[in-house]
């Protein structure tokens, strides 16, 4: 309260005829002595020679992880024995169940002493049985050797000791409980035994915890899946349970979907027996789950449910079909997205890791996403796996299994100059970003060029190779005219001086443009004109002004234009297909509430 602030000198020096020149001579005891203020409040508390800072207490950190799944520490470049040493090595959690078990030992030891002295008529009350330790509170009477990774007995205490348990993202479903549970049961001895209540071994520490009235059961979910009911289609209803399944924690997932399961298969009823569209359905959900970040190994049941019903998802199965849909987008392509097409192709015929690199610029409606979508159908037709992600969830959601970049690449939100990504190369998602043969990234100028460098060195991480972006093949596209890096406050120059096109990266990178409209009809020419010049910056007499044409703006009331004819026989599938786009959400909130007064 009392530090005063920190600071910071620098030396300035210039070059004079290629000389080294000192600019500025800075005394650095002089300015203290002319510069720094000290309070009168501040002067007291430094002549009566209080605390200036202190550490009430010392702090440990405890590792909480699954069986098996410990962190290991070894050099880059260890050997067997090496790395057969590290596996050996305990962790504080593995050390801990050591400590119980050797106290559970003694434990024994006096009772069974207490038993003899009450068969013989002595007092036992002088005997004390020792307590069991509960996680958190092991160090108060440990103390860490990391040497040897082990507890030993503390000797003495300096001062008094805190032990705090790393926290667990509730999505990994298996390890939240666990810490759950190390939290709440004093003195486990195994995974097993902390899992065991009541003398009943349950299969998953989601059951344990419920069994010790730690959670509560799903309940919530039954009503949510039942409201839901009335409102939504088969398609939708899936979903919903695929997000319940991947941010929620479902206890029993195979007993809520049997429950709602004439609901949840209704429409793949007509193509499959009941039976095999439970089966369609379930891999529906879970490949839905999955590409959400969930595990299927958070549901060991369903896990086991899965691996007896095959995991093929049937939207992907039919590979041949898939490339034949992408053989028919390409014939009717014109020679520049062929082009690009042709060059990505070729690239995954390269054995040899090299970059490859390619930008698709166009502007909208030149086709570009045709592109990238018949590129997805003809390399997963040949069984190629492609990650394909956007900057923004709008164009991610124009993709099929297409993802955001902060999904793909976990990159922290919002994203600074100094943000990275959170992907563990030996995580689930760090394989298949190493499994996967192309990255598509649609949107390329909205990203800045902070998130380029990091999906970079990820990227170079997760292969173990030093060449651009690992050795995959990157494809990028967008419209330098359309959504630039967003920098708050930002002047022009830091605006352009955050884009991709400005990093290192960028010329690694062969361009591809795009410039016939195929969106557009034919007789719509001046509408491409117009819509070049105003992203070039070119249309209009007055700069960054634009003047909207007549024909585009509203004479009456815009509200009985769009939804004035269906609201006399109202109907909802018609209004579903009609809206209002607004800029402002305050004119949204506005435009909403007329169209439901209509409706009342």
């Amino acid at each position: 309260m009392f530090k005063g602030d920190d600071k910071a000198f620098v030396e300035m020096n210039e070059f004079i005829d290629n000389e080294m020149v000192q600019a500025l001579n800075y005394d650095e005891i002089k300015s203290f002595e002319d510069y720094r203020y000290i309070s009168a409040t501040e002067a007291h508390w430094r002549l009566s020679d209080f605390w200036m800072y202190r550490l009430s207490h010392s702090i440990d950190r405890l590792a909480v992880h699954l069986e098996n799944e410990q962190s290991l520490y070894m050099g880059e470049d260890a050997d067997d024995e090496e790395m057969q040493k590290a596996k050996n090595k305990d962790s504080k959690l593995m050390a801990f169940f050591k400590v119980n078990q050797e106290r559970e030992k003694e434990i024994a030891k006096v009772k069974e002493s207490v038993e003899k002295l009450k068969a013989e008529k002595k007092p036992v009350n002088h005997i004390k049985v020792p307590e069991k330790i509960l996680y958190n509170k092991i160090g108060v009477n440990h103390v860490w050797d990391g040497k040897n990774a082990k507890w030993n007995p503390r000797q003495k205490t300096t001062k008094p000791k805190l032990c705090r348990l790393y926290n667990v993202n509730p999505k990994r479903t298996n390890c939240f409980y666990l810490r759950r549970l190390l939290m709440a049961v004093p003195g486990p001895t195994s995974f097993e035994n902390l899992r065991t209540v009541d003398g009943i071994l349950y299969p998953t520490n989601r059951e344990a915890c419920v069994a010790l009235g730690l959670v509560i059961n799903d309940k919530l979910y039954d009503d949510t899946l039942f409201e839901a009911i009335n409102h939504t289609s088969p398609y939708q209803f899936r979903y919903l349970f695929a997000r319940l399944l991947a941010h929620c924690d479902l206890g029993n997932p195979l007993e809520l979907f049997d429950k709602f399961e004439d609901h949840l298969i209704k429409d793949l009823l007509k193509k499959w027996s009941k039976e095999d569209a439970k089966k369609v359905a379930w891999r529906k959900i879970v490949y839905s789950m999955i590409n959400q970040d969930k595990h299927l190994s958070d549901y060991p049941e369903l896990e086991a449910y899965m691996k007896e019903i095959g995991f093929e998802n049937e939207d992907t199965i039919d590979l041949k079909a898939l490339y034949e849909e992408g053989m028919a987008a390409y014939t009717v392509m014109n020679e520049k997205q062929k082009a690009i097409v042709d060059l990505v192709i070729e690239g995954l015929k390269n054995t040899v890791p090299q970059s490859c690199c390619i930008y698709v610029d166009g502007i909208g409606g030149s086709g570009k996403s045709y592109t990238f979508n018949t590129i997805r159908k003809l390399t997963m037709g040949k069984g190629f796996k492609v990650v394909i992600m956007a900057w923004s969830g709008i164009a991610a959601s124009l993709y099929p299994m297409g993802r955001t970049c902060h999904n793909a690449f976990k990159l922290e939100f919002p994203f600074e100059n100094d943000s990275n990504s959170g992907v563990n190369p030996s995580s689930p998602h760090g394989k298949m970003l190493q499994e996967s043969d192309i990255i598509i990234w649609d949107e390329f100028p909205m990203a800045p060029k902070r998130a380029l460098k990091v999906v970079d060195n990820k990227l170079r991480e997760i292969m173990g190779k030093d060449v651009p972006f690992g050795g995959k093949i990157i494809l990028c596209g967008g419209d330098f005219r359309q959504c630039a890096p967003i920098v708050e406050n930002g002047t022009v120059e830091e605006i352009i001086g955050t884009s991709v096109c400005c990093s290192p990266l960028w010329k690694q990178f062969q361009k591809f443009q795009l410039t016939e409209n195929v969106r557009a009809l034919p007789h719509e020419n001046e509408f491409k004109k117009m819509l070049v010049e105003i992203g070039e910056g070119r249309f209009g007499e007055t700069p960054n002004e634009i003047k909207i044409p007549e024909e585009c703006m509203s004479k009456g009331d815009i509200i009985d234009e769009i939804f004035g004819d269906c609201m006399e026989h109202y109907d909802p599938a018609t209004v579903m297909k009609r809206a209002i786009l607004a800029t402002w959400n305050e004119d949204v909130d506005d435009l909403n509430e007329q169209v439901l007064d209509l409706l009342g």
